[in-house]
């Protein structure tokens, strides 16, 4: 793992995006899952920093929507079909 990113030591505290958008803590126990979170950038030491990153992926949706006829998730679904096919 980087040694330059913060981890939270054994039985510390983490934050992380929930699944429905909010900010949710965790205690780092080495798990599977903290270590998904920690790989995917959904670790963080504070929960600012889980909000900022919250706001702007949900900023990011949010202009995607206004200039986009199409949902994101048929795009998503384009562009995974179209890089099978090739």
């Amino acid at each position: 793992m980087d040694k330059n990113r913060w981890r939270a030591k054994r039985y510390d505290e983490y934050f992380y995006i929930d699944d429905r958008g909010g900010v949710s803590s965790a205690t780092e126990i080495l798990s599977h899952t903290s270590d998904h979170r920690y790989k995917i950038g959904n670790y963080f030491k504070c929960t600012a920093d889980a909000e900022m990153v919250r706001d702007s992926f949900l900023y990011m949706l949010e202009i995607h929507a206004v200039n986009n006829s199409e949902p994101l998730i048929s795009e998503l679904t384009k562009c995974r079909s179209t890089k099978t096919l090739q």
